[in-house]
């Protein structure tokens, strides 16, 4: 591919760019990102400086954003997501669902839906009962 020698400076453009002023230029980073992963040779990087930032970043529109965008690269590259990797931001979104911001919690409530499809069954069943079902 021609773009790889370049996927340096691109991830930090489009990292840098989820933390604009305006709205769209963000949602337009997160998607560009998505695609960036799929050529990424370590994935792992990009999905902890993301999953970071969303647990660093005080701004609740700036913690949508990130998390908005960990959602993006989850759905569109998963599969190449680390267990110890996957484990950490499972644990975040998790504990996102109690986050005081509706919005926040709503797309952290995203992003663990769409990492769903990568937890094994046995744990994926422990989460749904205790985090999403309630107590049934």
């Amino acid at each position: 591919m021609m773009l790889k020698p370049f996927l340096p400076q691109l991830q930090t453009t489009f990292l840098r760019s989820l933390s604009d002023g305006h709205r769209a230029v963000r949602l337009r980073s997160a998607s560009a990102l998505s695609y960036l992963i799929l050529v990424h040779n370590r994935p792992d990087t990009l999905y902890n400086e993301l999953h970071n930032a969303a647990k660093n970043t005080e701004e609740n529109a700036l913690k949508e954003t990130m998390l908005h965008a960990l959602r993006c690269l989850i759905k569109s590259s998963g599969e190449k997501m680390s267990e110890q990797v996957r484990s950490s931001i499972l644990s975040t979104m998790i504990n996102m669902l109690n986050h005081p911001d509706d919005s926040c919690r709503v797309v952290a409530a995203g992003c663990l839906g769409t990492l769903c499809i990568y937890i094994p069954d046995g744990e994926f069943e422990d989460i749904a009962c205790e985090h999403l079902l309630g107590n049934t």
